[in-house]
């Protein structure tokens, strides 16, 4: 698996701020939201920011970022003197900004060996509040360090979270230790990575997997999990197995759009034509337990159908007439299960119609079975003795049950 590294962004040395767009950190990971997810009413108003650090120059430019189609677009806006800057810009309860520093010529500002340019500690990224004050405070001039306090929720979430980090991952405010040694390594742009990295990013793992099995899922949650994700799949880390087991986990709280994660932490081990199937507890409308196993040596084939039923987009292209047709036809040979992956609220309500054959929920939105057998497919088709014969979509599910199914014409 092909690993992407930091953001190729801070490779440049010297930028003209004005209208200048990047890509920032966390979207350099497997996903980003497409939008805010806690729910909130979108305000907006005039922010106050205030800041007070220490070891950073005079004359520091500090430069504020602003989303803008899905890249950031920043500009200068205050100049650190003393010790001290203060700005108001016009800003939304429901988007994340960004600070960064850089001197007068527009060079980034960084306390690391210049000559090693991939420092993610070199963006702060925030929620304001609207209509109040924003404080910031910090000791170093990689203000990716530095600490934002305001009433917003967010805002308090991120600090809960960073608390955490500065308490119980000893490598979380020793970055630039970390950094130098893997400059140290580096034979290439992308990095050799050490076994001391290693070994950082798997107790960052253990330690935030240990923080957020007992967390909700939120913007901030999605945004720690991605970090958590990205570590846990380097190829060569000796510790791969442990943390993808535990990234899994913290992987189904996210809901079903970022599926792409999932699926990305599964993407060497997706069961191929010829696999036994492998065993899910599902659960049907009274919430028996159930298991696609269960059918293994009656004798009958099995079509098994991944499907999200408040998924308007997928319902269009569903092919229910096909379905209906191999039931009512060859129920003597066939055995359906459609897998439903609604949410677990939505699918114990009944908010739509349960199909005629069986109809299942694994309570996990589908996640686990989606990225194990079917990544981009809807469809698997399984022998009798239980081994997968095939896969297929919604627009070939007739022609695909006929290659693999004899009975059917």
């Amino acid at each position: 698996m092909r690993k992407v590294a930091f953001s190729i962004f801070l490779l440049l040395s010297a930028i003209s701020l004005q209208a200048q767009v990047y890509t920032p950190e966390f979207s350099m990971l497997f996903a980003t939201p497409e939008e805010e997810i806690n729910n909130r009413t979108p305000t907006s108003g005039v922010g106050i920011f205030e800041g007070n650090v220490t070891n950073v120059p005079d004359s520091t430019l500090v430069n504020f970022w602003v989303p803008m189609d899905g890249d950031y677009c920043g500009e200068h806006v205050a100049t650190i003197i003393g010790g001290k800057f203060r700005f108001e810009k016009n800003i939304r309860n429901d988007v994340k900004y960004c600070i960064t520093l850089t001197d007068k010529n527009g060079k980034w500002l960084s306390d690391l060996d210049d000559e090693y340019h991939l420092q993610p500690g070199l963006e702060l990224f925030f929620y304001g509040i609207p209509n109040g004050t924003t404080r910031i405070s910090g000791n170093r001039v990689m203000c990716g360090f530095w600490r934002v306090e305001n009433d917003d929720p967010l805002a308090m979430e991120a600090n809960e979270y960073d608390d955490y980090k500065r308490h119980f991952i000893p490598s979380y405010m020793n970055e630039d230790d970390k950094k130098n040694r893997m400059a140290k390594d580096t034979v290439s742009m992308w990095a050799v990575r050490s076994d001391e990295i290693y070994e950082d990013e798997n107790d960052y793992v253990d330690a935030m997997y240990k923080f957020m099995k007992d967390k909700p899922y939120s913007r901030k949650y999605l945004e720690e999990f991605s970090k958590v994700a990205y570590y846990a799949s380097y190829d060569n880390n000796p510790f791969r197995d442990e943390n993808l087991r535990k990234a899994r986990e913290l992987c189904l709280k996210l809901p079903y759009n970022q599926t792409p994660i999932y699926l990305a932490l599964f993407a060497d081990d997706v069961l191929n034509v010829d696999d036994d199937i492998e065993d899910f507890k599902l659960y049907d409308s009274n919430g028996k337990e159930h298991h696609l196993t269960e059918f293994n040596g009656n004798g009958k084939y099995k079509l098994m159908e991944i499907c999200r039923k408040d998924d308007s987009t997928v319902m269009m292209t569903r092919p229910k007439s096909v379905l209906d047709e191999l039931y009512k036809n060859y129920s003597k040979n066939l055995d359906i299960v459609t897998v439903n992956c609604d949410y677990q609220d939505v699918w114990k309500s009944g908010k739509y119609p349960r199909d005629q054959w069986n109809e299942w929920n694994d309570y996990n939105n589908g996640l686990p079975i989606i990225a194990r057998y079917t990544n981009q497919f809807n469809y698997v088709f399984i022998s009798p003795e239980g081994k997968i014969l095939g896969f297929g979509k919604h627009d070939n599910l007739m022609d695909k049950a006929k290659q693999h199914f004899a009975f059917v014409k």
